[in-house]
C-alpha cells in the first residue's frame, strides 16, 4: 500500500478505537491529510496549528501503532500544521464517499498486506530503574521547564523539537529521576502499543569513559563501542561534567553525538553545571550541548520539600497524618537534596514500623535524623569554595584571588567573590579581607558596594552573580 492507503487504513482503526471519542475523531483526526514527502517520512497535515499540538500531545502513540498495523512495519511519520497556501477543508469528501472508498480498499481481492506477528514482551534495559517515573516525580517551580521538556520528549522521542536536552543543577534535585522517567515512559508506551522497543541506552559518564577505555583502547574494538552507542534510538548520559579534560573520550562522544542527531535519535544529558561552565570541555561539544534545550533545576523550596516528603511517606505507607508537624519539621531542617529527604522518610518509617509509637515527638525526630540535620545546618560554603567557583566561572586562576593582581578581569572576579562571601557566610569583614591575601575590611566594603551598584545597572552582572549565588547555595562543597 502507498502512504494514502496506509493512512486510510490507520484512520479507520483510529475511528474504531475506544480511546478516542467520536467527537474527537471527527474534529481532529478525520480531516488529516497526507502531504507529499521526499524524505521517506509520512507527513500528516492536521487541520490547524492547535490540532497539531493536540494530536502530538495526546495521540501520537495511537497513530504510530495504527500505522504500524496498517503497513505491517514501522512507519516514520510527522504531524505538521497546514502551510500558508494549504487549505484544509472541514469536509474533504462526503461521509458516504469516505466509507465507500474505505470499503473498496478493505474488500480488494488482492492478497492483503502482511500484518506483523505479535511483538514479544521486551525486557526493560537493566540500567533503567523502573522506580523512577513521572507519576512519582514532584513537579514544582524549581523544575517546571525541565519536567515539561522531559514529558515532551518522552511522548515523542523521535519527533521532539528539543534535541539534545541538557538538564543541569546541583546534586540531589531530581535530574537522574527525570532521565529514568523518560526512559521508562518510552519503553512502557512502546510495549502498551505492541510496537518494537526502541533501543534505549542509559549510562553514567563514568561508565561511558570506562567502556571507552576497555573497549577502544585496551581491546582495540572501536566498532563494537560505536555500535553500542551510535545505534541507540535514545541515549541518556548522566553527569556529563566528568567528560571535562578527557580528550580522546570527548572525541569519541563527539562523533557518536553527531551520528545520533543526524539519525534523529534523542540525546538527553545531565550535569551539575551549565555546559559552558564545564572546565576542560571542548568548545565544539559545548556548542552542541547548548544547541537544544538547557533546563536548570534548582534545590526545592520548603513547599516542594514538603510535597516530596508527603509523597515519599505515602509510597512507604508511613502514616504521617498521625504525627502532626513531623514532616514540616523535616522540610524545615533538611533543605538541600531530595535524596536526603527520602533518607529521612526511610529512617522514620523504619522507626515507626519497629517501635510502633503512639506519638512521635519532634525531639525524637531530631534525635533520629541528627546526622542529616547537622549536615544541612553546618555552613558548608566556605571562602575557598566561593573563590574556586567564581574563578572557574570567570576563567581566572584561583590563586590570583589572593594576589595583588589588578588586571580588570581578576579584580572583578575577586570583588564578586568578596560580595558572595558576605552573602553566603557568617564571616566578618576582616576575616573576608584576610582570606583574599590580607586585604583590609575597607577593601571588602568597597568590593561589595561596587558589585551591588553594578548589579543595579548591568543586567548581565546581576544575572551572573545571582546564578553563582543560587548555585553555591545548592551545592555541597
Amino acid at each position: 500500500m502507498n502512504y494514502h492507503e496506509i493512512w486510510s487504513s490507520a484512520r479507520e482503526e483510529l475511528r474504531r478505537s475506544t480511546r478516542i471519542s467520536v467527537d474527537e475523531f471527527d474534529l481532529r483526526i478525520k480531516n488529516i491529510h497526507i502531504r507529499e514527502s521526499e524524505d521517506g517520512v509520512m507527513t500528516l497535515v492536521a487541520p490547524s496549528a492547535f490540532d497539531t499540538y493536540w494530536l502530538i500531545e495526546n495521540y501520537s502513540s495511537d497513530i504510530e501503532a495504527a500505522l504500524f498495523r496498517a503497513a505491517g512495519t514501522q512507519v516514520e511519520f510527522r504531524i505538521v500544521e497546514p502551510s500558508g497556501n494549504e487549505e484544509v477543508s472541514a469536509e474533504p469528501v462526503s461521509d458516504f464517499r469516505v466509507r465507500e472508498a474505505e470499503a473498496s480498499l478493505f474488500s480488494m481481492p488482492s492478497v492483503p498486506a502482511s500484518r506483523p506477528s505479535p511483538v514479544k514482551a521486551a525486557v526493560r534495559p537493566p540500567s533503567i530503574d523502573s522506580r523512577y517515573t513521572f507519576q512519582n516525580f514532584v513537579a514544582s517551580a524549581e523544575n517546571d521547564l525541565a519536567f515539561s521538556a522531559a514529558m515532551n520528549v518522552a511522548m515523542q522521542p523521535k519527533e521532539s523539537a528539543f534535541n539534545p536536552i541538557f538538564f543541569f543543577g546541583p546534586t540531589g534535585v531530581g535530574k537522574t529521576h527525570l532521565m529514568h522517567a523518560i526512559a521508562n515512559k518510552i519503553f512502557d508506551d512502546r510495549q502498551a502499543k505492541g510496537l518494537p522497543p526502541y533501543k534505549i541506552v542509559y549510562v553514567t559518564s563514568e561508565a561511558f569513559t570506562n567502556d571507552f577505555l576497555n573497549t577502544v583502547l585496551r581491546e582495540k574494538n572501536a566498532v563494537e563501542f560505536h555500535r553500542r552507542y551510535r545505534e541507540a534510538d535514545v541515549l541518556l548520559v548522566d553527569d556529563i561534567q566528568f567528560f571535562g579534560g578527557k580528550g580522546q573520550m570527548q572525541e569519541a562522544f563527539f562523533h557518536a553525538f553527531n551520528d545520533l542527531i543526524t539519525r534523529r535519535s534523542q540525546v538527553i544529558l545531565t550535569s551539575d553545571r551549565p555546559a559552558n561552565d564545564i572546565v576542560g570541555l571542548e568548545d565544539r561539544l559545548v556548542s552542541r550541548f547548548q544547541s537544544g534545550l538547557s533546563a536548570d533545576i534548582q534545590p526545592p523550596s520548603f513547599e516542594t520539600r514538603l510535597a516530596i516528603l508527603r509523597q515519599k511517606a505515602d509510597d512507604r505507607r508511613f502514616d504521617y497524618r498521625r504525627y502532626a508537624g513531623v514532616l514540616e519539621f523535616v522540610a524545615e531542617n533538611i533543605s538541600h537534596s531530595v535524596r536526603d529527604l527520602e533518607g529521612a522518610v526511610n529512617t522514620l518509617t523504619a522507626f515507626v514500623n519497629v517501635r510502633k509509637p503512639a506519638t512521635l515527638p519532634l525531639e525524637t525526630v531530631e534525635h533520629l535524623l541528627q546526622s542529616q540535620i547537622v549536615k544541612n545546618h553546618t555552613k558548608r560554603i566556605d571562602v575557598e569554595a566561593i573563590q574556586r567557583r567564581v574563578a572557574e566561572y570567570y576563567k581566572v586562576p584561583e590563586s590570583k584571588m589572593k594576589m595583588k593582581d589588578r588586571t580588570a578581569q581578576v579584580a572583578f572576579a575577586r570583588q564578586v567573590a568578596m560580595y558572595l562571601c558576605g552573602e553566603l557566610t557568617d564571616m566578618k569583614l576582616v576575616a573576608i579581607g584576610a582570606a583574599f591575601g590580607g586585604r583590609d575590611h575597607g577593601t571588602v566594603i568597597h568590593a561589595r558596594k561596587t558589585i551591588r551598584d553594578r548589579m543595579d545597572v548591568d543586567a548581565e552582572t546581576k544575572r551572573d552573580v545571582e546564578y553563582l549565588k543560587k548555585q553555591l547555595s545548592g551545592y555541597r562543597m
